[in-house]
């Protein structure tokens, strides 16, 4: 759905000569901070251990108090506000199956109160 909508934007900025930036919306892969689109947003690194392999990639997040102060992500679940291996509160992208998470990421339950996406 989201490249449906890229694609419908490029053609639409083509037509009538806007300029169509683009990047990484929260909770998306990144390389970063510049990639992030939404205001406040950086590029944070997150490493998981899935099936005895070690796996990292980076997201746009935001720091948080509490899980209130995480937006939806695209598939419709609250963020969840949580601090992962030491590097300070966070907004994670919850999910319920790996079919909530972008690709490269997996759904998977790290002992926080909801599964979230993490790095596959």
């Amino acid at each position: 759905m989201k490249r449906s909508m890229l694609v419908l934007a490029l053609a639409t900025s083509a037509m009538s000569g806007c300029v169509v930036t683009s990047g990484s919306d929260l909770y998306e892969a990144c390389v970063d901070s510049l990639d992030c689109n939404d205001a406040g947003a950086f590029c944070a690194s997150i490493t998981a251990e899935w099936d005895g392999r070690t796996t990292t990639d980076s997201i746009c997040t935001w720091g948080c108090i509490d899980s209130s102060d995480c937006p939806v992500s695209n598939n419709g679940n609250q963020g969840l506000c949580v601090d992962f291996g030491g590097s300070g509160l966070r907004c994670y992208e919850t999910c319920d199956t790996d079919l909530d998470c972008d690709p490269g990421f997996r759904c998977g339950d790290f002992g926080f109160v909801e599964s979230v996406c993490f790095p596959y």
